[in-house]
């Protein structure tokens, strides 16, 4: 997902827009994102997350949804869905991760990421790279792929220092794993693996375009053009693909959680495999235009629509009848 340097920003916003360059339909506008049709069963509420809301966590009490056209972090309360906050950030805010007793908010537009004091929706920002796409946390660190220079930032959370780590071309998802921090590198089809101890860097071919990661439960799986593909974590297959699902083009973010790898696509969709054998369990319709990144929090799925303003959450058990 890199180009030359003139070429990344607008690159980078047909990926966010889940487009491939060199080519998009138009946008719809913000206020045909969400139909006014009855909802499926399996969509429990739908809320207006902002303008654009690039990301969604859950975590220390809260949903956090990054509100991408408006620079600010919304913060929901998770049974009513309610907005408790809305905190100032850095420009054009999206991947979120929380650890260390804080909230970790990439800011692609500004080199930045906001860190967030819970207790007090207080914001400290921290300098990284160019572009920041995603962000996770692991090892007492968040660690930040930066898209525009081919790095990752680890940020000590106790010091807040930061540390610049070379990776493979675009960096994009990132994802812990088997005691390892993975970053899936788009434009030279690599994924690489840091040790969060030596910040020794290993790489590996494994696919043409991966992209955003889904991981949890001692899993990694990752979206790579129409397939997902689950990454092996140990062994002498380490950074290897041990499992390859075809699915849809345009795949977007996942997540992992009761055994299922759950990931969202550009065409309005999601899908359910199991994490275990590879077998697809399922594929739904969303009512929102690109539901750009998904999350498990508090026993359901929650998704938010980068083409419109609505935050989804879904029932995972009314989708595959658990």
């Amino acid at each position: 997902m890199r180009r030359s340097v003139a070429a990344v920003v607008g690159c980078l916003a047909l990926v966010l827009c889940g487009t491939a360059c060199g080519g998009s339909s138009a946008p719809r506008p913000a206020n045909q994102s969400h139909s006014p049709a009855p909802l499926p069963s399996y969509i429990v509420k739908s809320v207006n997350a902002g303008t654009k809301p690039c990301a969604v966590e859950g975590g220390l009490g809260s949903v956090w949804v990054s509100d991408y056209g408006d620079n600010l972090e919304l913060r929901f309360d998770p049974t009513t869905l309610k907005v408790l906050a809305r905190i100032k950030v850095g420009i054009s805010p999206c991947g979120i991760a929380v650890g260390g007793g804080s909230v970790w908010v990439e800011n692609f537009g500004d080199g930045t990421v906001s860190r967030i004091d819970p207790k007090t929706n207080k914001v400290t920002s921290i300098r990284v790279g160019t572009s920041p796409y995603d962000v996770t946390y692991l090892a007492g660190a968040a660690w930040v792929t930066n898209y525009g220079d081919n790095t990752v930032s680890r940020i000590d959370a106790r010091t807040g220092k930061t540390k610049t780590i070379k990776v493979g071309n675009s960096p994009t998802g990132v994802g812990p794993g088997g005691g390892a921090v993975w970053v899936t590198n788009g434009l030279d089809g690599t994924i690489s693996r840091i040790d969060p101890a030596s910040l020794k860097v290993t790489t590996t071919h494994v696919g043409s375009t991966p992209s955003w990661t889904a991981w949890g439960e001692g899993r990694l799986w990752i979206s790579d053009g129409r397939s997902l593909e689950r990454i092996a974590l140990r062994g002498p297959s380490a950074g290897r693909v041990d499992k390859r699902v075809a699915l849809h083009s345009g795949l977007n973010d996942g997540d992992v959680s009761g055994g299922t790898v759950w990931v969202s696509d550009s065409a309005g969709g999601l899908h359910a495999v199991d994490a275990a054998s590879g077998k697809v369990l399922g594929s739904w319709k969303l009512h929102l235009t690109n539901p750009f990144v998904l999350a498990t929090y508090a026993g359901h799925l929650w998704v938010v629509d980068f083409l419109g303003t609505q935050l989804e959450e879904l029932d995972p058990a009314a989708l595959t009848g658990g």
